[in-house]
């Protein structure tokens, strides 16, 4: 007997396997597959990912392999006629990072590992009964497996989600795609991204992390009787060539070819029961936008915390509702977006005239920050559920709001980012004002709950976040006193402009089992 079972040893698989592991949890992760994939897949890493694999104290495992994206250019008939600029958002990572699936997985495996997990390899998932879980092993023998919670990261295809008959609602765009992992000598930047438009011509450049290497993607016109051509190096240098109207580019030493077609589905509900589904096998959507490696990975993020404090007795069941309550619409958001961008780009009555609407869009400096800001997931917002409150009393309208993310703050006088100070498993409570008599209540009644922070101009110490420029105070719109409950996942949880103790113990309560 196990705490956890997950299936799939993919992005979403592993980042739930670390995080549990490194709270505790008893977990068996399988994979039918026999070893990692060593095919690039997703590429895009945004930035609010990129803030949760610091907090794991993985970044700079990512930062050395990915390239840096800053710009996402659109260009018509050969002429650049609109530019994203991601580095305007507030995260300390400004940009895309770009970096080849398999290598995500090996950062993700190699840190699994190092908290004493093991991926059973070869073992396909063939019944689940109840806490049970039944796989096939090679020597074509079963093993059955019992654990209290069962995880279905197993992708698109997920054989969980066919066990529990879940419907997968949706449809696949008609169209197909090329995809090509190249080497590309041209006159655009390996370090922006180069969408581009000509005709009924759509192909792009998506940077890879080494030098001068690049993604080709583009639309296949089928034939009259609905054929795909033959996919080769030569359709890949011409596809890019007449869709960007330029001849200067010379693309070669291919690592992949591929064609692919683009689905939009998600399922009506992300639990069953002890039955949990996570990232694509809960939902799908076009890779316009790079957003899907992310929401899964985001997914299990959500998740483990929650998991892992149920398990251990300090949470109520009641707060794993709050999965699917947070994360299926933000997949229904993300599919939405993705579906309009597909439909736009692919369009063929109107095509060109759409381009020009959407490049002097872009080239509108709010819209773009919002489009940065869209891309980059910073602003996904939950909803107010039974972890997220504020107190409609206290008249706090400005600042980060409960189901926001928590904003980082930097330069501050220690050398260190407000990010730094998050780097843990825990909750923590940042104080602003008097909060001594607060924080000893609260770590009496919840002792191992919380890692309480007092920001403060003057004291320095263990307990305190020396600010005397109040550079969070005004970042967070304290004026006297305030409390901030920043979840396990940089998720904002709670907040009151007084530091009384009795509505938020009240909170606590509600949702976490303290001493009894």
């Amino acid at each position: 007997m196990t705490d956890v079972i997950i299936i799939g040893a993919g992005p979403a698989g592993l980042m739930l396997g670390c995080e549990l592991l490194k709270r505790g949890i008893q977990i068996r992760l399988f994979e039918q597959l026999p070893e990692r994939t060593n095919q690039s897949r997703a590429l895009a890493l945004q930035a609010r990912t990129l803030e949760i694999f610091e907090k794991m104290g993985i970044i700079d495992d990512f930062m050395q392999l990915g390239r840096k994206v800053h710009h996402a250019n659109i260009y018509k008939n050969g002429s650049r006629i609109a530019s994203v600029n991601i580095s305007q958002i507030d995260s300390p990572y400004p940009f895309i990072l770009t970096l080849a699936q398999s290598n995500t997985e090996m950062i993700l495996a190699r840190h699994f590992e190092k908290l004493g997990g093991t991926i059973e390899r070869c073992k396909t998932l063939t019944a689940i009964n109840g806490s049970q879980a039944v796989f096939q092993v090679p020597n074509k023998t079963e093993e059955t497996v019992s654990a209290r919670w069962i995880i279905g990261c197993d992708g698109a295809h997920s054989t969980v989600r066919h066990i529990l008959n879940m419907p997968f609602q949706g449809a696949a765009f008609p169209e197909t795609f090329a995809l090509a992992d190249v080497e590309v000598d041209s006159p655009f930047s390996d370090e922006e991204t180069h969408i581009f438009f000509s005709s009924n011509k759509l192909a792009g450049l998506l940077p890879l992390s080494e030098r001068n290497h690049f993604r080709a993607l583009g639309l296949i016109p089928t034939d009259k009787s609905g054929q795909v051509p033959e996919l080769t190096l030569e359709y890949v240098q011409k596809m890019v060539e007449e869709a960007s109207n330029c001849r200067l580019i010379r693309i070669k030493n291919p690592d992949w070819i591929s064609t692919f077609s683009v689905h939009r589905r998600i399922v009506p509900r992300m639990r069953s029961g002890n039955i949990f589904l996570v990232g694509d096998a809960s939902h799908i959507h076009s890779p316009a936008g790079g957003q899907g490696m992310n929401t899964s990975v985001q997914d299990a993020f959500n998740l483990a915390w929650k998991l892992a404090l149920v398990q251990q007795g300090s949470a109520k069941e009641k707060i794993l509702n709050t999965y699917h309550l947070e994360r299926h619409p933000v997949a229904r958001e993300v599919l939405k977006g993705t579906t309009l961008i597909t439909k736009m780009i692919t369009a063929s009555k109107a095509k060109m005239l759409i381009v020009s609407i959407l490049g002097l869009l872009v080239n509108h400096t709010p819209l773009q920050k919002k489009m940065a800001y869209a891309i980059s997931e910073l602003r996904l917002r939950y909803g107010r559920n039974t972890l997220n409150k504020g107190r409609l009393a206290d008249l706090f309208w400005k600042g980060p709001k409960p189901g926001c993310r928590t904003p980082d703050v930097a330069e501050l006088p220690d050398g260190k980012r407000l990010f730094q100070y998050l780097a843990h498993p825990r909750h923590t409570l940042l104080c602003f004002g008097n909060a001594e008599a607060l924080i000893s209540q609260v770590q009496e009644e919840f002792p191992n709950l919380i890692v309480p922070i007092i920001i403060s101009p003057s004291q320095q110490g263990p307990e305190y976040i020396h600010d005397p420029a109040g550079q969070i105070a005004k970042r967070y719109a304290v004026e006297k006193e305030a409390l901030y409950l920043i979840r396990p996942d940089g998720v904002i949880g709670y907040r009151s402009r007084d530091l009384k103790p009795e509505p938020f113990l009240r909170h606590l309560k509600r949702n976490f089992i303290g001493k009894s």
